[in-house]
């Protein structure tokens, strides 16, 4: 009779040890094919015998095209090419067979990889600080080309209602306002740093973030990010916002404001230090 390390064993040697036949196409956003791309993966095995990993190192074709070849549970890849970036955010496929659908790979309809062909950065502002908020509701502008506070205009309002003796264990409603002067917001699911070029449409006036008490989604901490347009499409940029509702300091609550902001019109955020400019208020 088999003990539990042997069923185990041999579960992980059936289902978790699989072959694994990638194709591959890297292409920039144009739907180029990316040559000469470096793509490092790693295969991990976790067998009953081993659990450890495989590395290997391809380049793609003329094409774009690329392929690897192993054994065990799932590979991950990172392509590389000066001038370029990966934008597509998976590239982890699970191939075994514990997953509800196990990835399939097929030689006649190859998986595209997205890299972003970097075309030059422009002349951003950046604009970084920490900044407390009233939690009564009180907004709060900004003008994130000087870096100021101000009565009117501006860029983005922010505002925030909660409670001034937060109890984390107990819970609390909360909300935070971040609303555009002017324009719009729109939620990213990008990181930050891959936030190339604004969109030129799906904008919002504003962005309201509520959380009730008990609520399954309920959280002290507010950290997303945007693309934003104001000043009546004059201006694009990307706003990162994070809110400390547990954090209560003569009844404002600190809110830390990342911003890059392209003032000239233009859709294009890549940043080129040589071409960036600090906002000092």
């Amino acid at each position: 009779m088999r003990n539990a390390a042997e069923r185990k064993r041999e579960i992980l040697s059936t289902y978790n040890d699989v072959p694994i036949d990638f194709y591959g196409k890297l292409e920039d956003q144009f739907g180029n094919p990316v040559e000469g791309a470096e793509i490092k993966a790693t295969i991990r095995v976790i067998n009953g015998d081993r659990q450890g990993a495989d590395r290997l190192t391809t380049t793609s074709d003329a094409d774009g095209l690329f392929q690897f070849h192993g054994k065990g549970q799932d590979i991950g890849m990172m392509p590389q090419k000066q001038g370029y970036v990966l934008s597509t955010t998976e590239t982890l496929f699970k191939y075994s067979r514990l997953e509800d659908h196990p990835y399939t790979s097929d030689a006649n309809s190859p998986t595209v990889v997205k890299m972003r062909k970097l075309q030059g950065g422009e002349r951003l502002i950046h604009y970084q600080t920490q900044v407390n908020v009233p939690l009564a509701g009180t907004p709060k502008a900004f003008d994130l080309q000087t870096g100021r506070q101000v009565e009117s205009g501006g860029d983005i309002i922010v505002s925030v209602t909660s409670s001034p003796t937060p109890d984390v264990r107990q819970q609390y409603d909360w909300q935070v306002t971040v609303r555009a002067v002017d324009g719009g917001l729109l939620l990213s699911d990008k990181d930050f740093e891959q936030m190339f070029q604004a969109p030129d449409t799906g904008y919002q006036p504003q962005f309201v973030a509520a959380y009730q008490k008990g609520a399954q989604s309920w959280t002290t901490t507010l950290n997303d990010v945007f693309y934003l347009t104001s000043r009546s499409g004059r201006c694009y940029g990307k706003l990162g916002i994070e809110v400390l509702s547990d954090v209560v300091k003569n009844g404002t609550i600190p809110v830390i404001l990342n911003s890059y902001l392209n003032p000239d019109g233009s859709r294009n955020l890549e940043i080129n230090p040589q071409l960036m400019t600090e906002a000092h208020p």
